[in-house]
Order: C-alpha cells, then sequence, then structure tokens
C-alpha cells in the first residue's frame, strides 16, 4: 500500500505534502493493514512511555506501595510543564524520598505557552521538573529507590531499571533484547528501535497482554492503561492531541506519541495496536494521520468527530491569526477499504 499523505494547503495549492507509513497489528504480530513500510526501523522516542513506566507500576504494586493514577500518567507522559503537571511530578518524587534535584532529564520551557510565558515574568530559569520528560524519570527514581539501586546512574543502559525496561520492551514488542538498536533520547533516557509493526504489537499487548506475560505484569500493563485513561491530562496537556483523544474516545482508545513523527494507540475493545511514522519526522502530521485511521476503524463517531475536527484537520493560520489553510490526512484508497472492513467484521 502506498504510505499516508498528509497535504499542508495555503489557498488553492498544496504546498508541503508529509508521507506517514502506518500500521495495524494483533497481539500476535499479524499485521492487519498497513500503508508504506509497516517493518521501518525507527526509534520509539517517547511513544514508549508507557513501557518504560510499567516495571515500576508492577514493582511498587509489590512492595505494597501502589502508584494512584495521576501518578502513573504522568510518568507515561510528555507533559506540557503546566503548573499541574509540574506539582504532580514534585509531589511523586516526594513521596519516595526523592527531590527535583535527582532528576537527570535536562531542563526546557514549558510546552504549554501561558505557563511558559508566567514563568518568564516571574523571572524564574525553566528547571529539570518543567521538561517534558520529568514524570517518566521520575518513575524510574522510583523504581531505583524501591529496589535500593543506585540514584545518580539510573539512566545507564546497564543500570537495573534500564534493564527492567528493556525486558519489557522485548516482551511485549516481540523482538529479542540484542535486536533492539538502542540510543539517547532527547532526555538522557535510552531510547529503542524498531520495526514499526513491532511498536504497533507492543501496545495490543498492552491493551490486551496474552498468557506469555504473567500475572502481575498484567495487571501493570491493565493498570497502566486504566491509569491513562482515567488522568489523560497528565499525559499530555490542555489541548494537546494524546490528552483530547483519550478524553474523547476513552475506553476505546489508549494513546501516545513520540519525537520525530512517531505515534501509537491501542485498542483495548479488539485488542490491537497501531503504530504511525511520519517519514520526514513533522509532528503536525500525526493528529490528522492518526485520527482518520480511528476513523476508518469506526471508532469515530459525529459528536467525536466535533470534538477532534481540530486536530483532524488542524488550520493554517498567519501572523495575524487569519485562517489560510489546512492540514489534512489522506489514506491511500486501498489502505482505507481494508480498515473499514476490519472495522465491519471485528
Amino acid at each position: 500500500m502506498d504510505p499516508i499523505q498528509v497535504t499542508v494547503s495555503r489557498g488553492d495549492l498544496v504546498e508541503s505534502v508529509h508521507l506517514v507509513d502506518a500500521v495495524v497489528v494483533e497481539r500476535e504480530g499479524a499485521i492487519l493493514a498497513s500503508a508504506g513500510d509497516a517493518r521501518r526501523v525507527t526509534y520509539w522516542r517517547s511513544s514508549a512511555k508507557p513501557f518504560q513506566a510499567l516495571p515500576t507500576v508492577r514493582k511498587a504494586a509489590q512492595a505494597s506501595r501502589p502508584l494512584q493514577d495521576a501518578e502513573i500518567s504522568v510518568m507515561c507522559g510528555s507533559h506540557a510543564g503546566e503548573p499541574a503537571h509540574v506539582e504532580q511530578v514534585a509531589a511523586l518524587l516526594a513521596r519516595f524520598g526523592l527531590d527535583e534535584s535527582h532528576l537527570r532529564c535536562g531542563a526546557h520551557p514549558p510546552l504549554h505557552d501561558p505557563s511558559a510565558k508566567a514563568l518568564w515574568q516571574a523571572g524564574e530559569e525553566p528547571r529539570r521538573i518543567h521538561c517534558n520528560c520529568s514524570g517518566k524519570h521520575a518513575g524510574m527514581l522510583v523504581h531505583a529507590q524501591l529496589i535500593g539501586a543506585d540514584l545518580a546512574t539510573y539512566l545507564e543502559q546497564h543500570h537495573p531499571v534500564q534493564q527492567a525496561i528493556l525486558e519489557t520492551v522485548s516482551l511485549f514488542s516481540g523482538v529479542p533484547q540484542q535486536e533492539i538498536v538502542l540510543s539517547i533520547d532527547g532526555c538522557g533516557a535510552p531510547v529503542f528501535g524498531l520495526p514499526l509493526h513491532a511498536m504497533g504489537r507492543a501496545y495490543a499487548n498492552l491493551v490486551a497482554p496474552g498468557d506469555e506475560v504473567d500475572a502481575a505484569t498484567q495487571q501493570a500493563a491493565a493498570t497502566v492503561v486504566s491509569s491513562m485513561q482515567q488522568k489523560p491530562f497528565f499525559v499530555a496537556g490542555t489541548g494537546r492531541i494524546c490528552t483530547r483523544l483519550m478524553e474523547v474516545l476513552a475506553p476505546r482508545v489508549v494513546a501516545k506519541g513520540g519525537a520525530e513523527g512517531v505515534y501509537c494507540a491501542g485498542l483495548p475493545e479488539k485488542g490491537w495496536g497501531i503504530a504511525l511514522k511520519v517519514h520526514d519526522g513533522a509532528g503536525r502530521a500525526t493528529g490528522p494521520a492518526i485520527i482518520e485511521i480511528l476513523a476508518a476503524l469506526g471508532l469515530i463517531g459525529e459528536e467525536a468527530a466535533q470534538n477532534l475536527e481540530e486536530h483532524r484537520r488542524p488550520v493554517v493560520t498567519n501572523h495575524a491569526g487569519v485562517t489560510v489553510g489546512q492540514i489534512e490526512a489522506r489514506l491511500a484508497p486501498g489502505f482505507e477499504a481494508r480498515l473499514r472492513h476490519l472495522a465491519q467484521s471485528s
């Protein structure tokens, strides 16, 4: 199948076209539908965060110190640095005797413009806790604290926390550990290179794990999914695509995006996973692409479509705020037909 095309128009002309590979996968690994190259190997980026959080969720439960929904959600999230996000990360660290000084994620301004402006107006510099990955790092530190491992080196690949994460990624994706490409993410944590279909398979296993996953890990996976759906604000933030998708479509969808045009979703009712990758890494293409896929699969009704319109067909504005164009995803006819057939037959 041809890749998805996400077009960016201005007036009557198409100015840019982003090509998107996408795949729908069962938990056993069978590819149900694909557009472009389903076997493309790329980095999972922040779409891996639910699996990076999962070992911590399991360990905390085993230690009789279970994590709460908001704590898990912010661990799985790429939060926008809004005050509630920062407060939640700080509270999670404090509950386990940790603080912001333990974070090794680096700092950047909040992704939420009003929060970044408020920080600047207060004369404050962005801190590590404002980093969109601070929740993930807090979860890793909690895991290290629970097992008595070194806190200063929690990002090293040989660290027991990172080894537990690598095992989890391998288990859920079906890719042997030695075949996973490892590098360093923007926040300093290990990042995983996988085939696109393996990412989709991992999400299928997250929402519907099979018997090869032990009971404690199955429960941790269910807790991760439930927490993301119950507290979607902490996964992303005000008006952002991950939060909006789960606000509008939960419990039918759990979703998490990543940098460089990666996006993944799990469909609990069907036991399927979806993964996509924008060829040129343009994040503006991921929202329209994932929403068109979900619509073709019959998951977006009329009301949901209205609630998601700003992400399905984002407008292009000029500096005066006037709408001058639109971004829109176009599924290849064969891919769309296959998705609609899956919707009708499942």
